[in-house]
């Protein structure tokens, strides 16, 4: 309930994609694989994600957090559940084929750039703790707890007012052609709501001062 909880205050951001919003799929994927589940579906979920979704903005942190799942259920004496582990590595070398030059650049790179950084740091054990707990737990908690947009934007529009389907609805009506014939431009909103209200768009957004 806790869980459900804190993911559904989580901040939506459309252009991590599936980079959030993914993750619960992902952990049914798993937890299905883990209990000994045999179906396609599983996999072609594990499959899937990864085109749409980045490991940089989330899912790194996800797999890791997945293989210490599987490692404690081996330390548990659950048994080594080497269906489990490999499809953690399954989705791991599905993300290393989708962003093949972010591990290109990792391991082939010559030239600087600022992954480098990763390489070179070299902080003190209790150094990495106080910076795990701080960045990774204390920040996400206040994010969480200042930045939500269901708290900031509590007096905004609902998400059905939002969508306007009803007005767009009038639109489509007003236009009275097939939808498929012509293109639309939006202009001070997000191409999501036409796209939602089934327009096909130029994705762009234009806003006028």
């Amino acid at each position: 309930m806790g869980t459900s909880l804190a993911f559904a205050l989580t901040p939506f951001w459309p252009l991590g994609m599936l980079s959030t919003l993914g993750m619960p799929l992902a952990l049914w994927a798993f937890l299905n694989i883990r209990s000994g589940e045999r179906s396609w579906k599983n996999y072609l979920v594990l499959t899937l994600l990864p085109v749409y979704s980045s490991i940089v903005l989330g899912f790194f942190f996800f797999l890791f957090a997945m293989g210490v799942f599987w490692l404690t259920d081996v330390i548990r004496g659950k048994g080594w559940n080497l269906k489990f582990l490999l499809s953690i590595v399954y989705m791991t070398l599905a993300y290393c084929l989708v962003d093949y030059r972010l591990v290109s650049s990792f391991i082939f790179g010559s030239e600087p750039n600022s992954r480098d950084e990763y390489f070179h740091a070299k902080l003190p054990l209790w150094q990495v703790i106080r910076l795990i707990i701080r960045n990774f737990v204390l920040a996400q908690i206040l994010l969480l707890a200042v930045f939500n947009e269901k708290i900031i934007n509590q007096n905004n529009p609902s998400v059905n007012e939002f969508y306007a389907e009803k007005l767009f609805q009038n639109i489509k009506e007003h236009i009275a052609q097939p939808q498929e014939d012509y293109r639309v431009v939006s202009i001070g909103i997000h191409p999501a709501i036409a796209q939602y209200n089934g327009f096909y768009t130029i994705h762009i957004i234009i806003f006028i001062r």
